[in-house]
């Protein structure tokens, strides 16, 4: 579905990523000094869960991405759409720098970090 609708808003490649995720985490308490009367304990755990979809998008050689936690078929064509529309906010900006120049720019970032 996610394909076929990026074909119809003019994209050349286009890919949907469904992903869960499951974190667990815990934390621990080391025993207490020698002769001491405290007791080892866990003063944390924790289970969490994330669910939902991103989509890619290129068209006229720009990249698009939108996601949604929400997994359906409507919800996909909008999403889909969405990524569709970055496309176009970008290729449409004047101005717009090259790659190159992003790639430059990120660089320069990490170097000045």
């Amino acid at each position: 579905m996610a394909l076929h609708e990026a074909k119809k808003q003019g994209a050349t490649y286009c890919d949907i990523r469904i992903n869960r995720y499951r974190d667990q985490y815990c934390g621990y308490r080391l025993p207490p000094p020698r002769g001491g009367s405290g007791t080892d304990k866990v003063p944390f755990a924790g289970d969490s869960q994330s669910f939902g979809f991103g989509v890619r998008a290129i068209a006229k050689g720009q990249w698009g991405f939108a996601a949604s936690p929400d997994v359906n078929e409507a919800e996909i064509a909008r999403i889909t759409r969405e990524a569709a529309v970055a496309v176009r906010r970008i290729h449409h900006r004047k101005g717009r720098p090259s790659s190159t120049t992003l790639c430059r720019s990120i660089r320069g970032l990490e170097a000045a970090a």
